[in-house]
């Protein structure tokens, strides 16, 4: 199981301070099983989100695709530790940087073709 995911969600600081982080319009993102945690702070309701195969059946708001990452408005989301390079990638690029020239400096790009 994913120990770390069901502590996350049941830290009540931790669900305030994502709401408050998501309503002042700043990004949130989630990899693995910790989607569930957002999911506990009403931030996946109307939303495309993805997860650790599984923790899925845990969601009950949003629209889970199997996708190695999700981005929905001011939301990302990923996999699994898989898919942690594609989603490292997609919050520099969000941030502002250039995930390109990492995935060059890093060989991600000769390796998976991305």
């Amino acid at each position: 199981g994913m120990p770390g995911a069901a502590t996350l969600r049941d830290q009540e600081d931790l669900v305030r301070a994502l709401k408050n982080h998501h309503q002042e319009g700043k990004l949130v993102a989630a990899i693995c099983a910790a989607p569930i945690a957002l999911a506990q702070a009403g931030l996946l309701a109307d939303k495309t989100y993805t997860c650790y195969d599984g923790f899925e059946q845990q969601i009950t708001d949003g629209h889970y695709v199997k996708e190695l990452v999700v981005v929905d408005d001011r939301v990302i989301t990923s996999r699994g530790p898989a898919s942690a390079m594609a989603f490292a990638y997609e919050l520099v690029d969000q941030l502002g940087g250039d995930a390109q020239a990492l995935r060059q400096a890093m060989l991600y790009q000769d390796i998976f073709g991305e």
